[in-house]
């Protein structure tokens, strides 16, 4: 009987062990600088233990405390120590801190094997830094913490170094039958981003709900996430269905990330169903189908990535058919109280989708497979204001004006 509960205990033991050998999720997109000895860690609160902050207090706080323990807690900086750094909020609810691992934790580069931590409201709450923290949803008991809430872990066997970070990319931007058109135009400084739902990560739309769906959030970050757009940002674009189960838009580096595009080098992306279901915006998402479980993640999808470098180029400047479609494009009565009529000229009799932003760029009205030459607009819960009305053809063409609520 002792041989046995030994070997029992044993097997418990190599489990536990072999459980914490993995990166925790919310840590995925941290990556080492070998040659450095530094580490650029990476938060997403999005991937937060939910017992661990229950109320919700943590999206929106601008740096949070650090608390870690280099090679299983064996050399500790406490988040309130004088040398200790704090993660910063980019404005997503991504925290970043970059730590050069010999000068903070005084352990060599090449003798490290993990690093523990607890990202916590030490901060916003001194007094109470400990009740609400960034934690990884797995089990805590592995780590003899009574909640369902673990410490994260970075594994250095785990973490990819920042130079092989993401450098080909993703599958879903490249069709094989040509179907998709991601490309860059340097003379008007424009990219075009198309994503072929075909080759999207199953198990990121198990149910295939994305199938068909008008548009989907175009949630984005330039240069390694350095500069992000979330999906519901004001100004964000949405990607438009072609009526193929391709999702495209056209964007302005310029305007959109704030830096011209000789300066970009990647975008990392992912599209989700915030236009469909804000409520549960990522609950399904085009993502890549390469394995994400090198980062620890247990479902094997990764985040859609583009290296300008690999994007052929192309003609993205203003064409006529968007000429033509803005001249065409009429509203009346405008200004207008109960309803008003949206007017344009489709002689080919395409299918169009109309979407109704408010000056702060939230949408509030959304219409799909317009086929005719006339629609509707009723005023229903707009208030009084000015809206934008965006109209869309299956190619990109668009043709923009202003609506006037009285």
């Amino acid at each position: 009987m002792k041989k046995l509960y030994i070997l029992l205990m044993a097997v418990v033991l190599a489990f536990s062990i072999h459980a914490q050998d993995n990166t925790s999720i919310p840590l995925v997109g941290t990556c080492l600088n070998p040659d450095e000895g530094t580490i650029e860690f990476l938060f997403d609160l999005n991937a937060n233990c939910p017992e661990a902050d229950p109320n919700g207090v943590l999206p929106g706080v601008q740096q949070m405390g650090f608390h870690s323990g280099a090679n299983d807690w064996s050399s500790i900086v406490a988040w309130d120590d004088a040398a200790a750094v704090p993660a910063v909020n980019n404005g997503n609810d991504t925290l970043t801190l970059t730590i050069n691992v010999s000068d903070y934790y005084g352990v060599a580069f090449g003798d490290l094997s993990d690093i523990k931590m607890v990202v916590n409201n030490g901060f916003a709450d001194p007094s109470d830094p400990w009740t609400v923290a960034l934690r990884d949803s797995t089990d805590g008991s592995s780590f003899g913490d009574p909640t369902d809430c673990s410490d994260l872990i970075m594994v250095i066997s785990d973490t990819p170094t920042c130079s092989d970070l993401n450098q080909t990319s993703s599958l879903v931007l490249w069709s094989d039958t040509g179907d998709s058109e991601t490309c860059v135009d340097p003379a008007s400084g424009k990219i075009k981003i198309d994503l072929d739902y075909e080759i999207r990560c199953i198990e990121a739309d198990s149910t295939g709900v994305l199938a068909g769906a008008p548009s989907l959030g175009f949630h984005s970050g330039a240069n390694n996430w350095s500069t992000i757009v979330g999906w519901d940002d004001p100004g964000a674009v949405e990607l438009v269905n072609n009526g193929s189960d391709n999702f495209s838009a056209v964007i302005d580096v310029m305007d959109y990330y704030g830096m011209p595009l000789e300066d970009l080098e990647n975008i990392n992306m992912i599209a989700n169903n915030g236009p469909n279901d804000p409520a549960a915006a990522w609950d399904v998402a085009i993502r890549d189908p390469k394995d994400g479980g090198s980062f620890g993640n247990p479902n094997p999808c990764s985040d859609i990535f583009m290296l300008v470098s690999e994007a052929p180029t192309c003609d993205l400047s203003t064409g006529t058919k968007d000429i033509q479609l803005q001249h065409s494009f009429k509203v009346a009565p405008n200004p207008f109280s109960n309803r008003t009529f949206l007017e344009f000229d489709n002689p080919q009799n395409q299918t169009f989708s109309l979407v109704i932003t408010n000056m702060s760029g939230q949408i509030v009205r959304r219409m799909s497979n317009i086929t005719g030459e006339r629609v509707l607009v009723e005023r229903e819960d707009m208030p009084a204001g000015m809206f934008v009305a965006n109209l869309i053809d299956e190619e990109g063409n668009f043709a923009i004006t202003k609506l006037i609520v009285k």
